[in-house]
């Protein structure tokens, strides 16, 4: 079994730590998936979740909704 684990986060300023992470974690720019070692299923969500953030950020968009349908709505 493979699980992958992706994060959508707003923020005002990318490189201000908080704290350090607990798991490996940087921001990445959607130019950069091409790029990135990661399963072709993971860059597909991956490359759908950029293609909402700038609705979901306007409040355009129900963030559940939008992740549940990217998870295939709930349906295994």
């Amino acid at each position: 079994m493979h699980v992958d684990h992706q994060y959508v986060a707003f923020v005002t300023d990318p490189d201000e730590v908080v704290r350090e992470p607990e798991h490996p974690f940087r921001w990445t720019e959607r130019e950069e998936l091409d790029g990135l070692a990661m399963f072709a299923d993971t860059r597909l969500l991956a490359a759908g979740l950029f293609a909402v953030v700038p609705m979901l950020s306007a409040g355009d968009l129900d963030p559940v909704s939008v992740l549940t349908s990217l998870a295939g709505g709930g349906q295994s």
